[in-house]
Formats: structure tokens, sequence, C-alpha cells
């Protein structure tokens, strides 16, 4: 269960690339992450979307260059 976790948190403090918005680098390890818990299946696949969409909600990553 800590695999897709630190994958995440990893990605998350790596320094954005050059030429790639903050936003859309946090948000890949987000999707990295949860790649990685579908991959190891540390709870069954429908929970790992939903606390993915979760996620990304709650750290305000959908949405944020809208508009």
């Amino acid at each position: 269960m800590l695999i897709p976790v630190g994958i995440g948190i990893v990605l998350y403090l790596i320094p954005t690339p050059a030429g790639l918005p903050t936003p859309a680098w946090h948000f890949f390890a987000l999707f990295a992450a949860t790649v990685a818990a579908l991959m190891t299946e540390p709870v069954p696949s429908p929970a790992v979307g939903f606390i993915g969409v979760s996620a990304g909600a709650s750290f305000i990553l959908v949405g944020k260059n809208a508009g």
C-alpha cells in the first residue's frame, strides 16, 4: 500500500521539468500513483479510482487551469 503513495510523493517533490506547468506535473504525480495502485492492487480497482479522483479534487488539481 505504501508503494503507490511513495511514488506519488517522490514525483510530487521532484522539481517540475522545464516548459511544463507545475499543476500539470502535480497531476502527473497523482496519475502515476493511481496507475501504480491499479497495478499493485492494495484495494479493489474501483476504490483506487475513487481515491484518485478524490485526491485530485482535494488538492485542487482538477479544473485548476480551466477558464
